[in-house]
């Protein structure tokens, strides 16, 4: 074990905070991104084009896992402890060789069945064209991902994020070069989409090279151990997607397009809630694994319970301002046909907390390596949630979709919490959940009904709910006293 993990608490905690830190900035950047899209692509080709853009976008996420065979979950939960040299290498390579070439099929299998995946996506077989790049889109975005997995399982989350960080503002300027310099072809847009994702993963792969060398091989054994712990995390990850995107695909052949980029509009501007987790869940799970491994069970219960107070603290705040100002912006940053009401924002950000929260309880089921109890209960939701999208669409329209999300992460949730009680490392802090409820609460009532006109009177409300949050949190000491020096100290 290194004898970093052997080191005081501080030494790990700091690191642990600078990485959360360096991850956020990347994940604001990656956010920034969705608001330039939005009105670049809405506005200049409008509502349909935007659902084409966000269909191809979701349908690249969906495919992932099972192009990798998640094996990138595996590079993380294992490589770390893989010595360095021939080992090591021998193990990248075996993941990365399966990868390339699940990835050559992928996209001669893409092209043969180009018709079918038209209609699959669109609705609508003459949008077929998009089906190539779609193809080498998700290839290129799977390459990269593989080798970044290469760099958080060894602890080199500045240099992944630096690499991440360069790919995305690479992706956001010739995106926009394309779309304007391209005007009524979206089809330039993704093609340079696809080649900023290309040229971050070969920069990506030329950096593991120099550290790792190259090597012609797949070893059997390596790769036996590691499809034994991702296998049952395929369906898992398919099970997610379906939580999350299915939706889209219901509302693309029940109300079109248009509706389908509205909702992914609402959808995204909600995402901002998971977006203040995703650093935090990225950077815990390799921190938690190393003292799991060293048998320091006592200070992987304090990480994750910080995490938690931290996490619930800031997006009761965010989420405020995403309920109350949301539908405002959204209209500015769209066309006329983004017109949402209050309540598909509110339903949207509390199922993306309730997801938030629950990546917390199911990184204990993976330091328990329980991948198949995520498994079950993540399919059982995606059902339930399949079946709720089915119901409440064509009776509710996309109100009933964000029903059914927010329902289904409910209930996820729940059985993580369930689960993952055994470990006792979290806890369910109801008397701090109900305190932090009330100042969210009150702050709601605050700036939704005070925001009203301009600029000015937005700031004003702003700052005074805002106050009035972290006043109501210090008073009823909403978060415990060993949370709060653990997180300052």
């Amino acid at each position: 074990m290194s004898q970093r993990w052997k080191a005081p608490l501080h030494g790990v905690r700091a690191k642990f905070l600078t990485d959360i830190a360096t991850r956020f900035l990347l994940q604001a950047l990656s956010g920034a991104k969705g608001l330039v899209f939005l009105p670049l692509i809405a506005g200049t080709f409008g509502e349909i084009e935007y659902g084409i853009w966000t269909q191809i976008s979701l349908t690249a996420v969906l495919a992932q896992p099972f192009l990798t065979l998640g094996l990138g979950h595996s590079l993380v939960r294992y490589l770390g402890g893989i010595p360095s040299g021939r080992p090591r290498g021998e193990a990248y390579y075996t993941v990365i060789w399966t990868v390339w070439i699940a990835g050559a099929g992928f996209i001669v299998l893409a092209w043969f069945l180009r018709a079918t995946i038209g209609i699959v996506l669109f609705g609508d077989p003459a949008l077929a064209s998009y089906a190539l790049l779609l193809a080498i889109l998700i290839v290129a975005e799977v390459n990269l991902l593989t080798a970044l997995a290469y760099f958080r399982s060894l602890g080199l989350l500045k240099l992944g994020t630096a690499i991440q960080a360069g790919t995305t503002l690479v992706t956001i300027g010739i995106v926009a070069a394309a779309v304007v310099g391209f005007d009524g072809d979206l089809h330039a847009g993704v093609a340079a989409w696809t080649a900023s994702m290309m040229a971050g993963g070969v920069l990506a792969q030329i950096v593991v090279v120099r550290k790792e060398g190259f090597q012609f091989r797949v070893c059997g054994a390596v790769l036996r151990r590691f499809l034994h712990y991702s296998i049952p995390l395929i369906p898992a990850a398919a099970s997610a997607w379906i939580l999350e995107y299915s939706d889209r695909y219901v509302i693309v052949h029940l109300l079109g397009l248009g509706e389908a980029g509205v909702y992914a509009g609402s959808y995204k501007l909600a995402q901002v809630v998971r977006m203040l987790m995703l650093p935090i869940s990225f950077v815990l799970l390799p921190t938690t694994l190393r003292l799991w491994e060293a048998r320091r069970f006592h200070q992987v219960r304090r990480f994750m319970r910080a995490s938690l107070a931290g996490y619930v603290v800031i997006s009761g705040w965010v989420a405020v301002l995403l309920v109350a100002l949301g539908p405002r912006l959204l209209h500015r940053l769209g066309t006329s046909g983004f017109d949402v009401p209050e309540e598909l924002i509110a339903l949207l950000v509390v199922g993306e907390m309730f997801l938030s929260i629950r990546l917390l309880y199911t990184q204990v089921l993976y330091l328990r390596e329980r991948t198949r109890t995520v498994m079950a209960i993540v399919l059982a939701t995606a059902g339930m949630n399949i079946a709720l999208n089915l119901l409440l669409i064509p009776k509710m329209g996309i109100l009933g979709a964000a029903i059914a999300t927010s329902t289904s992460y409910a209930v996820q949730l729940l059985l993580m919490m369930v689960a993952a009680q055994r470990a006792q490392l979290i806890g369910i802090p109801i008397r701090s959940l109900a305190r932090i409820l009330a100042g969210v609460g009150l702050m709601y009532v605050i700036v939704r009904f005070t925001s009203a006109g301009g600029i000015e009177p937005i700031t004003l409300s702003v700052v005074g709910g805002s106050f009035v949050y972290a006043g109501i949190l210090f008073s009823s000491r909403a978060i415990r006293t060993s949370t709060r020096q653990f997180l300052v100290e």
